[in-house]
């Protein structure tokens, strides 16, 4: 029956007024509005669930109505202590088998594509599809999921309303067959690099349980971070996936490549107090040098990526109000990420900044003073004069910041006086005034 369903919805995504006749469209309208609000349509939710529902859902209170919104926020990943050896974990406390039967549930409810189906967020959203989604609550909803998650820090958005958001963007963020319209804009040219198959398929055919964390990561690596292939994605595929990471930002939600290899050093790491939405990156790059090799190359990945697409950055929609008010007229775009933050700099301390972006840019300041690897203007622009000009005693690269700077810096000092050794490069240069810059004003 689920994969009757899931082909009869991809029919539908490729063509919604022919092939699947209105009554059958009907028909799957109402039995996937069912399956969301109705956890006695599916069986398989009573049976793998029935210990989390009592846990999370029942002792607290919530209304049967939304108990698949209640496990949906119970698999959130969060910090905590497990009971048996009091390590802490990043992750959620859903059991396993309950999550497996949640994810095959929301991929054939699919409220992602019409959240009308989904009362619970429907209902919650009903003020912001009206006043922002330029909709009634009776309009055709394809895009609504994605008006709703660009209304994130509106004054019209609810608690209630984002709390529910969030809770299905986590799913639909990580499992790219729960994202119709990345499927086919990806059909083609991602499938081939990213080894997907096709939708409907029955899931235990698909792929490995994690693959859909991994699809994501694999179509972000390629269409922002290194893309070695990019040409090979189309521009309809490249805009989805941006389109994609930038509504991770917006829901504090961690980076896809950084969600598939850093769990383990977040737990070991950044437990010890809690953070705020969205700063588990900085906690990350806070502690650069104890992670594990593959985290370390994920959150050089990230650096790049963020370096080159600011809106990707948590740094950025923290700072958006403070970028319109300080650097109007003074960024054009395309800027980068490191152009945003030096405007930002000199204001730092200023009455009206506010207090996250003030956060923000201090971090900014100490993770690109401190790491080479999380430097990206530095090390594009000075890293062929790092590998000329600067080798410790051993004869090796120096890969420390702080004695590359000196380096370089000594260098270019005895090349301004002596016409025999060469000058570094001037936009290494360049870099160089901006890293003194930056550490004078930090401190």
């Amino acid at each position: 029956m689920s994969s009757i369903i899931l082909c009869l919805q991809e029919q539908m995504h490729k063509d919604a007024h022919h092939g699947v006749g209105p009554k059958c469209q009907k028909a799957m309208y109402y039995h996937r509005q069912a399956m969301m609000n109705n956890i006695n349509v599916s069986p398989n939710i009573l049976v793998f669930c029935k210990t989390d529902i009592e846990r999370h859902c029942r002792k607290k209170g919530v209304q049967p109505l939304a108990y698949v919104h209640c496990l949906m926020g119970a698999a959130q990943p969060r910090m905590w202590r497990s009971q048996n050896d009091n390590e802490s974990q990043y992750a959620g406390q859903l059991e396993p088998a309950c999550q497996r039967k949640l994810e095959k549930l929301l991929l054939i409810a699919d409220p992602a594509s019409d959240i009308r189906v989904d009362l619970v967020l429907h209902q919650a959203c009903a003020n912001i599809i009206y006043n922002c989604c330029g909709g009634n609550m009776h309009a055709p909803a394809q895009h609504m999921m994605g008006c709703l998650m660009e209304n994130i820090g509106a004054p019209e958005m609810t608690e209630n309303c984002e709390k529910h958001l969030r809770e299905l963007h986590y799913f639909v963020s990580r499992n790219i067959r729960m994202n119709g319209e990345l499927v086919f804009a990806c059909k083609d040219s991602g499938f081939r690099l990213c080894g997907l198959k096709d939708r409907y398929q029955d899931e235990d055919r698909w792929q490995v349980p994690d693959a859909g964390p991994v699809a994501i990561s694999c179509l972000y690596r390629n269409a922002i971070v290194t893309a070695p292939f990019k040409d090979d994605l189309t521009t309809q595929c490249q805009c989805k996936v941006l389109e994609l990471a930038r509504r991770r930002v917006l829901a504090h939600d961690l980076p896809p490549h950084i969600d598939t290899v850093c769990i383990p050093d977040l737990a070991n790491f950044c437990s010890d107090k809690p953070l705020l939405p969205g700063q588990e990156v900085n906690c990350l790059q806070n502690h650069y040098a104890k992670l594990q090799t593959d985290c370390k190359a994920a959150l050089i990945e990230y650096s790049r990526a963020v370096h080159h697409h600011p809106k990707l950055s948590n740094a950025y929609y923290s700072c958006g109000r403070m970028l319109e008010k300080f650097c109007r007229g003074v960024l054009y775009n395309p800027f980068t990420l490191a152009d945003a933050m030096q405007c930002l700099m000199p204001f730092k301390e200023a009455t009206e900044m506010g207090r996250t972006c003030q956060a923000e840019i201090q971090h900014y300041q100490r993770a690109n003073i401190n790491e080479l690897n999380l430097n990206i203007p530095f090390k594009e622009a000075c890293n062929e004069d790092r590998v000329v000009f600067c080798k410790g005693p051993d004869g090796k690269e120096l890969t420390d910041i702080g004695e590359v700077v000196l380096c370089l810096s000594s260098h270019d000092r005895e090349g301004n006086v002596s016409d025999v050794k060469p000058r570094i490069s001037a936009s290494c240069r360049k870099q160089l005034k901006s890293f003194v810059w930056m550490n004078d004003s930090l401190t």
